[in-house]
């Protein structure tokens, strides 16, 4: 678990060339899903594109550093358009005051705490009459650019000590239904796949070998969206819950190689 003040300013470094590439700027939070889906990348020779890390990209987050594979976990924003429409929504969390569903105000939120592994965001912490406390993500209905609405029973769930989130995140866990070997497989397959796409989308970014977009076509071909996908002028391309069709593909891969790579994140068989 980690303070998102622990996260920003940490130097970038690629296990592969052993290099620093930038420091982490901001973290980018999806508010539907209360997690960080993304990193925006500083680095002073990239003033004119911002560039960002998949949270997924990341191999571990320590005191010194964040660690990814390789610098080509890195993309431009505006070859990833849902993470450019979660850089516009400009949601920040610290900051924002807290609102209960009954209309009553509690507090302005000073810090949030993540899970370092995952990117789940875990809890606030904020400060009403000059004291902290520390409240779990499960009891937030909304995070809003300006107002986080938290339930009405929220504040009989304020807890001392932050390490409290972690023992509700492992409880969570204990009570989720146990996942059988066939899914993690059918989950490592998926990594895989999505690895594989990356480096055809590159591929035939270039001007490669046709074989690669046909491998594209062959890898998702079938699957159902489960997220919305966006063109990079913002325009709605694929709705979620579409099932993709070879045509559908095509249009994918010349529109542009981040939305083929944005394909191969949010489908499922």
């Amino acid at each position: 678990m980690k303070k998102s003040n622990q996260v920003v300013g940490l130097p970038i470094i690629s296990i592969q060339s052993g290099t620093e590439i930038g420091h982490v700027k901001s973290l980018v939070i999806n508010s539907a899903d209360k997690s960080i889906d993304f990193l925006t990348v500083d680095h002073p020779d990239w003033d004119v594109s911002v560039k960002a890390v998949p949270f997924r990209k990341v191999i571990g987050v320590g005191e010194y550093a964040v660690m990814i594979e390789e610098e080509k976990a890195i993309f431009d924003l505006s070859e990833i358009p849902i993470a450019n429409e979660l850089v516009k929504k400009k949601i920040s969390i610290i900051g924002t005051k807290i609102i209960d569903r009954g209309g009553q105000f509690h507090g302005e939120v000073n810090e949030f705490f993540l899970d370092d592994n995952t990117g789940r965001i875990l809890g606030l912490q904020f400060k009403n009459a000059d004291a902290e406390h520390f409240l779990s993500i499960e009891h937030v209905i909304t995070l809003g650019k300006d107002l986080l609405i938290v339930s009405i029973d929220a504040f009989d769930h304020i807890v001392s000590q932050p390490e409290a989130f972690l023992s509700n995140q492992e409880q969570q866990l204990s009570e989720a239904p146990m996942k059988t070997e066939p899914d993690k497989n059918i989950e490592e397959a998926r990594v895989i796949e999505s690895e594989q796409l990356s480096k055809y989308a590159e591929a035939s970014e270039s001007g490669e070998s046709s074989d690669f977009r046909e491998k594209q076509v062959e890898i998702l071909e079938g699957k159902k969206l489960l997220k919305d996908i966006y063109a990079p002028d913002g325009n709605l391309l694929f709705a979620e819950g579409s099932i993709l069709s070879r045509k559908e593909i095509e249009k994918a891969q010349n529109t542009g190689v981040g939305v083929v790579v944005e394909l191969s994140m949010h489908v499922s068989e």
